[in-house]
């Protein structure tokens, strides 16, 4: 008996009957079992990114030792939160009645995007009252905003109401 491209269908018990003229004789029985070959998903950890950094192909970059398909958790397009976040790997073989499925977790370090505060110039006349201070942010990204901010910037002036003129 002979299978050339077994799918695992075929697993079960045979027996062999041979027959001529004389009778027939059938032998004892035996259990076949497809195996299929094991495959892996290699995939070494991405360099960190900054915040704001949408997944693509250098931090998805993962092969498999058979022909197939790989689906990314979280997929191409995700923007991660700071920290460290795990990547998974899933590989769904092209031959799945020869080669099994794998997978593959890495983690991926997601560094703060840098922020700018720069406080607002200010002026006022001497003796009034100090004006409120305020300052502009740049580099918020992803939609972010003032109020995302767990520690929002302190401002503050060494200059009092009767200061005189000058740079505080």
């Amino acid at each position: 008996l002979t299978y050339s491209q077994a799918t695992g269908n075929e697993t079960g018990a045979y027996k062999c009957i041979a027959s001529n003229v004389a009778g027939s004789l059938t032998s004892s029985e035996v259990q076949l079992n497809v195996a299929r070959l094991p495959s892996s998903v290699n995939w070494l950890a991405p360099a960190a990114i900054v915040y704001g950094t949408a997944l693509g192909a250098s931090q998805l970059n993962a092969a498999a030792t058979a022909a197939g398909s790989i689906v990314y958790s979280p997929p191409t397009g995700t923007v991660l939160p700071v920290g460290l976040t795990n990547l998974g790997a899933v590989f769904t073989p092209l031959l799945p009645e020869v080669y099994l499925s794998s997978s593959n977790t890495v983690s991926i370090p997601v560094t703060p995007a840098p922020l700018t505060i720069s406080a607002d110039d200010k002026s006022k006349l001497e003796g009034d009252v100090n004006p409120t201070l305020t300052a502009t942010y740049t580099g918020f990204v992803n939609g972010d905003k003032l109020t995302n901010l767990s520690t929002p910037a302190s401002l503050s002036t060494t200059a009092i109401d009767s200061s005189p003129v000058g740079d505080y």
